[in-house]
């Protein structure tokens, strides 16, 4: 027979504290701030949308899109330093160069037949589908810097136009994984034509 004592019960040990625990956290240069503040919106918006790309990038077959797509991680690292207010000259802000590079990346997606200018449905293939959810995010990615522009740090004009051509960047991937997908789908037969036209 088991003793109930109180010496055998499991005691319950309260675990120590950590700094966000009450809701709170902090920024470089600043006081804590509510975890709800628009800045920390900004960066947990961009924290999600890396990770749309990387999902993107590992369901993507073709080796220059995964490449573009290791950039725009790099250069959104990039933007969330800058979006917090780093200090440090370590971190580059996002400049005219970063802008001219991204323009020239839609300019090769583009010319490479990856524009379409029909109504694109999402879901053709998990690939498609993850580039246009990543495109999505970024839009509200884009929404949530904007709404910066009233702070002390605010999002300055090469990394707003930066943020407006992530956009268009990710949309031509899409495009251009969907085609590949539906290159990639066996084509009926001409039996199956027939049948398809007979219904």
């Amino acid at each position: 027979m088991t003793s109930t004592s109180p010496s055998n019960k499991p005691r319950a040990t309260r675990g120590r504290p950590h700094p966000g625990d009450r809701g709170r956290t902090s920024l470089p240069g600043r006081t804590r701030i509510p975890k709800d503040h628009p800045r920390i919106e900004a960066l947990g918006d961009l924290d999600e949308l890396v990770s749309w790309i990387g999902l993107a990038a590992a369901t993507c077959a073709r080796p220059d899109d995964r490449a573009i797509a290791r950039e725009l991680q790099h250069a959104l690292f990039r933007v969330g330093a800058q979006v917090a207010g780093t200090s440090s000259k370590a971190v580059q802000k996002i400049d005219a160069g970063d802008l001219a590079d991204l323009e020239a990346t839609c300019s090769r997606l583009a010319a490479s037949g990856a524009r379409t200018k029909d109504f694109v449905l999402p879901g053709a293939d998990p690939g498609s589908a993850a580039w246009h959810v990543a495109r999505a995010v970024a839009r509200r990615c884009e929404r949530r810097i904007v709404s910066l522009r009233l702070e002390r740090d605010r999002p300055s004009f090469h990394l707003l136009a930066w943020m407006n051509r992530l956009s268009t960047c990710l949309w031509l991937l899409a495009c251009r994984a969907e085609r590949s997908a539906s290159r990639a789908r066996p084509r009926p037969g001409a039996r199956e034509r027939c049948k398809s036209t007979a219904r």
